[in-house]
């Protein structure tokens, strides 16, 4: 087997192993959703479901006895049997089974259209209120499969530690779930198939499939945001990088200098005279008195401060060379700390 046939084939390996994982994790924070909301406020179903009109179940009762008149009516109208202990969402899904019914019989409920009357409701409302509350779990699956999804890719990239085969592994995946969309499931049955072999032999088929109806979309907005935060992040990797770089350079120009500095005071010293004096500079001054400006140095040497303003509009030819080689040093000494993170935001 050829070499680009072995990435292919790890590529889609790995698209594989984060479609799985994703669809996994996502059912593990699809449980543990309903725990925390459970815990911390159940009040936030009736906002969802009321479009953060109510945060009770204003539309189910009447009046303060939660839902036993729709309870009631459970009973007597559709003849189901009310001594079973019905929770909350419980009814609720009776009443989407059967909203037509219901729509009608309150339609004829004076008392309950002036209650939705004073409030600014209509049976719309009620019924809009059922549905949206019916389908919670709908959006917390989607939510859950998003998060899933970059944790999933997050993870693989902490321990891959191979950039270049997660973004194909995340190409071929993406390209899985596209002609997934496109062929209406077709494709996706292959997906089926692994977790039916691999995973859970007693897989429902119409479960995976209600399943994959919100995974496929949640797992494409994932996989999305995982390669706009990478691709932040490198863009800043990279920036980072190239203002080391950019400093190291400008450290090492001054070293020479400086070692040029000190050849050329022998050779005065020697010759009782400074008969050699330097011109020009290949240092870029602006740059270091903007890059010490950025990380508040500025402001807080006054060495630093005088040695800048001195050479704002560049070198000064005419400067002696005891003088410059001082500045220069003080110089080197900022950048060789900014280097070496001796100073905060760097």
């Amino acid at each position: 087997m050829d070499e680009n046939m072995m990435k292919i084939l790890k590529a889609g390996g790995l698209a594989l192993g984060i479609i799985i994982g994703s669809y996994l994790v996502g059912v593990i924070i699809y449980f543990g959703s309903f725990k925390v909301i459970n815990t911390v406020d159940t009040r936030v179903y009736d906002r969802f479901a009321t479009n953060n009109l109510f945060d009770n179940t204003y539309y189910i009762s009447e009046d303060d006895t939660g839902f036993s008149i729709t309870v009631e009516m459970l009973e007597t109208e559709l003849g189901i049997d009310t001594s079973l202990d019905y929770d909350k969402r419980a009814v609720i899904d009776i009443i989407f089974e059967n909203l037509e019914w219901f729509t009608d019989k309150l339609s004829s409920d004076d008392n309950y259209l002036e209650n939705l009357e004073s409030q600014g409701l209509s049976l719309s409302d009620f019924q809009e209120y059922i549905i949206r509350y019916h389908n919670i779990d709908e959006y917390v699956l989607k939510g859950s499969f998003y998060i899933a999804m970059f944790l999933v890719v997050y993870l693989f990239s902490i321990n891959l530690n191979n950039r270049k085969l997660l973004m194909y592994g995340l190409a071929f995946a993406y390209i899985g779930s596209t002609a997934s969309t496109l062929s209406d499931g077709l494709y996706g049955n292959l997906i089926y198939y692994s977790i039916e072999k691999y995973l859970v032999a007693d897989v429902d088929y119409n479960t995976y499939l209600d399943t994959a109806k919100y995974f496929v979309p949640a797992f494409k907005e994932g996989m999305l945001t995982y390669v706009i935060f990478d691709t932040v992040s490198n863009i800043s990797k990279e920036k980072k990088l190239r203002k080391e770089a950019k400093m190291l350079f400008t450290l090492k120009s001054i070293e020479i200098v400086l070692n040029q500095l000190n050849v050329i005071q022998d050779y005065n010293r020697i010759a009782g005279m400074e008969c050699i004096r330097v011109s020009s500079i290949n240092v870029d001054f602006t740059w270091i008195i903007d890059i010490v400006k950025t990380h508040n140095i500025y402001m807080k040497n006054d060495n630093v401060v005088s040695v800048l303003e001195k050479y704002k509009n560049g070198y000064d030819s005419q400067l002696d060379n005891t003088s410059l080689k001082s500045d220069l040093e003080i110089m080197y000494s900022v950048v060789e700390k900014l280097v070496s993170k001796q100073y905060d935001n760097f």
